[in-house]
């Protein structure tokens, strides 16, 4: 069992918001690795919003990684990579919530 988490270090919930926000937790998830409710973490957020600022920064980070290996293997002439990043491009917080695309980029060897 984990030790209880010090919500009072800020400076190292926020660095945890950011890697798990880039690992691509939702926020509910975030809660349940940080083993506080929803509520409660949102509760956390509006008293810190730096962590929630943080957790949005890694996700929107992740989301530019994606995006730009998309482009590399489409401009390489992968055309699922192709369809994929215009996909992604017009809707990108959309897509990426959609489980089942991990798949496909597994398939053009990229990481998820």
């Amino acid at each position: 069992m984990s030790k209880k988490r010090d919500f009072k270090n800020k400076d190292v919930l926020v660095k945890e918001a950011y890697r798990f926000g880039a690992l691509g937790l939702n926020i509910g998830d975030l809660a349940d690795v940080w083993r506080i409710s929803l509520s409660g973490l949102i509760r956390y957020f509006r008293k810190r919003p730096e962590v929630k600022e943080s957790f949005e920064k890694g996700k929107r980070d992740a989301r530019i990684a994606v995006l730009q290996s998309l482009l590399e293997q489409a401009r390489k002439g992968n055309i699922r990579a192709c369809e994929l990043y215009l996909e992604m491009a017009k809707e990108p917080d959309k897509v990426l919530e959609k489980e089942d695309w991990s798949e496909e980029f597994k398939k053009l060897g990229l990481k998820w």
